[in-house]
């Protein structure tokens, strides 16, 4: 069977489009958007450049001197419709590469709201310079979509490179699987896809902060705001500093120490699976976060000794925290009160509020923490 590698081939989500479209047609009326249109006509035989023209008898025959400028798409002509050739490449059916719909127009054929989003579909992501995106943030988070590439909306400065010395260790990541045969045009769909392995990672690592308030909860009632008292611009800037501090910026909170193995074996495999994982039933939040669709991405190109490796230089990186967010095994935030166990209220009282868990690695207690309004300046605490 095809890996998902092969099944995100733009000819090959083509493909997958005009079959569920002709297969939707049978019972009701065919879409009539410009995308469904778009789909139908660049999915079908063309028959002036397939060689088939209509002659004085109405019937079809091969003409090899057609010109280009007059083929079109050969559309119940005959009362059905033709697909065009068919391909079976790397394990997995396709359309040739000619008339190849765009990234926008896939997107629409498979209500997606990004190309981000349609590969996170198939567990799969890219490594891209990208371009900015205009992203306006309400005071509520939007939480379902994917965020944003961080380094197109941070106004501070990044910071230094996080540099883990993957490619020293002889860390590598194979080549994307691409497509063969006489039809295919360009070898890559990207011309600017990052090859070094720890620029990579350290893209992903910068963006995790960003993408975890991100997706940091909303309260319950519509009419009311996140829980974060972060501003929208220290939003933009967060880094994994937010995470060094023991003034929590949320509105309230619920602490506790967890174990080691806990915090180990548990959360950092929710954050950094390991390859090979399957997720139990929906999950929420992770599908949504760029880091983690890049992170998914990034091991499926690696063998699971190599991921293993990084894993390890990443788990090492992550002991430098003191607190995360308490996740569960199908989101990253939990509000739900918990008020079993040794659970820290903050201000006080006992109410939902977004549990944090606290590092066992740093000996700092629950007293340590206070609640951060958003206007202070952030210790951190080395």
């Amino acid at each position: 069977a095809a890996g998902n590698a092969v099944r995100i081939w733009r000819p090959s989500l083509q493909l997958g489009g005009i079959t569920i479209y002709m297969l939707n047609a049978l019972t009701f009326r065919p879409g009539d958007q410009s995308w469904d249109r778009e789909l139908v006509n660049k999915s079908a035989v063309w028959a002036g450049e397939e060689g088939l023209v209509e002659n004085s008898d109405d019937e079809l025959e091969a003409d090899e001197d057609f010109e280009n400028d007059r083929a079109e798409p050969f559309i119940e002509e005959r009362g059905l419709y033709f697909v065009s050739d068919i391909v079976y490449d790397s394990g997995a059916f396709r359309l040739p590469q000619k008339r190849t719909l765009s990234i926008e127009e896939l997107c629409a054929v498979y209500n997606t709201a990004s190309w981000g989003e349609l590969q996170g579909k198939f567990n799969m992501s890219t490594f891209h310079r990208g371009r900015a995106s205009d992203v306006r943030r309400p005071m509520r988070m939007a939480r379902r979509v994917r965020t944003t590439d961080a380094r197109f909306v941070r106004t501070d400065s990044p910071g230094p490179e996080v540099d883990l010395g993957l490619g020293n260790r002889g860390v590598r990541m194979h080549e994307p699987a691409t497509m063969t045969g006489p039809d295919v045009i360009e070898i890559s769909d990207s011309e600017d896809e990052e090859k070094d392995i720890d620029k990579v990672v350290s893209k992903i690592l910068k963006q995790f902060p960003y993408d975890v308030i991100q997706q940091s909860p909303n309260q319950s009632a519509n009419n009311r705001p996140a829980y974060t008292t972060l501003t929208r611009v220290e939003q933009d800037n967060v880094t994994m500093d937010i995470f060094k501090q023991t003034e929590l910026p949320f509105i309230r909170a619920q602490l506790k120490i967890v174990s080691t193995h806990t915090w180990d074996r548990v959360f950092f495999d929710r954050f950094f699976p390991p390859k090979g994982f399957s997720p139990r039933g929906r999950i929420q939040n992770f599908p949504s976060c760029a880091y983690y669709q890049d992170w998914i991405g990034l091991i499926n190109r690696m063998t699971s000794a190599d991921v293993e490796i990084a894993r390890k230089k990443i788990a090492k990186y992550f002991k430098d925290v003191h607190w995360l967010p308490h996740t569960a095994s199908d989101r990253m935030w939990m509000t739900k009160l918990d008020n079993h166990g040794q659970w820290t209220h903050l201000p006080g009282a006992q109410v939902a509020s977004p549990q944090i868990a606290l590092n066992p690695y740093k000996y700092v207690t629950s007293s340590c923490f206070t609640l951060r309004t958003g206007e202070d300046e952030i210790e951190i605490l080395d």
